[in-house]
């Protein structure tokens, strides 16, 4: 029982692990040009209209 609550811990690390390295190669790219900045906060207000359970998503930036 034991290695199987190791092993779910070990995904669930390795989860997080990548969307933490997505999110900030995520920021890199936009922090790169400012026109990619813009480009980015105008899809991400659209993500919003069209995906209102999103909002929270939106509100953290």
């Amino acid at each position: 029982e034991l290695s199987i609550l190791t092993e779910k811990l070990q995904k669930v690390n390795e989860n997080l692990e990548t969307k933490i390295r997505t999110r900030n190669e995520h920021e890199k790219f936009i922090q790169d040009r400012p026109i990619r900045r813009h480009l980015a906060g105008i899809f991400a207000f659209k993500i919003c209209l069209l995906a209102p359970e999103l909002q929270s998503c939106c509100d953290e930036k």
